[in-house]
């Protein structure tokens, strides 16, 4: 071994615990005990080690996005979506849909169909798609998100409270939109997320109900108009169809 890569290894893994880059100290220790690996320059081993160091913190972020977003179909991939014509999918806008450029245009994405033709499932996908390009997302059902409106109504400031807790995240998926009965409370704080979200982020809403039928959910004109016109001036539009896939893949 050249005498130059002679070093007290348990020292080095001492100070890269304490700087906490075990990537680096990984990739190092790795390239001590590998022959081939002594006739590289010292600057070749620091830029391997910090190309290692990186790749485990990018990987780390991400397992850390994807758990944070809590995705209903954790395994849900753009790779593995179905674009049988009877599902009336556009590949090249799912696609397109990839890189997160519509999040960071801060657009809107709405999928509607009927139930089990997969729409959570395209959700999850595009979320998870989202998350490896670096966005944060976060997945919640309806009837969830209404729980939480209500809880937040209890609280001085807590709904204020609430939309700033989702103002984190660059993408925000409410999933089954019309299920969950919208009361007073309901309707305002909505109206309150979605003109929040149009300066800070993106919504994606899945949903059994037409567009045509949100008014109806939402039951009160004044509000509806209000979520609608702001959600709706920048979105893009999926609708799935087909039959059932609750015992497919998809």
């Amino acid at each position: 071994m050249n005498d130059t890569l002679c070093f007290d290894l348990k020292e080095f893994e001492s100070i890269c615990k304490k700087l906490k880059i075990p990537g680096f100290c990984s990739a190092v220790t790795e390239l001590r005990d590998d022959p081939a690996s002594w006739e590289l320059s010292q600057m070749q081993w620091i830029m391997t080690a910090l190309r290692h160091e990186l790749t485990l913190r990018a990987e780390k972020a991400l397992k850390r996005r994807l758990k944070e977003a809590q995705f209903k179909h954790q395994e849900a991939v753009v790779s593995n979506i179905d674009f049988s014509p009877t599902r009336g999918l556009k590949k090249s806008q799912i696609m397109a849909m990839m890189n997160g450029d519509w999040i960071r245009a801060k657009q809107n994405c709405v999928i509607t169909g009927k139930a089990g033709v997969g729409k959570t499932w395209v959700a999850s996908a595009l979320g998870s798609a989202a998350c490896r390009v670096g966005l944060k997302v976060k997945f919640i059902r309806m009837p969830f998100l209404l729980d939480n409106f209500k809880a937040a109504a209890t609280i001085g400031c807590g709904l204020q409270k609430l939309v700033l807790d989702y103002e984190k995240f660059d993408l925000l998926i409410l999933d089954d939109w019309g299920y969950g009965k919208m009361d007073a409370t309901s309707r305002r704080s909505m109206m309150e997320l979605v003109e929040a979200r149009e300066r800070t982020g993106s919504i994606l809403i899945t949903s059994i109900l037409p567009i045509r039928d949100w008014a109806q959910y939402v039951d009160d004109p004044t509000f509806s108009d209000a979520i609608n016109d702001r959600f709706l001036s920048n979105v893009i539009r999926i609708e799935l169809c087909g039959p059932s896939r609750r015992t497919g893949v998809d």
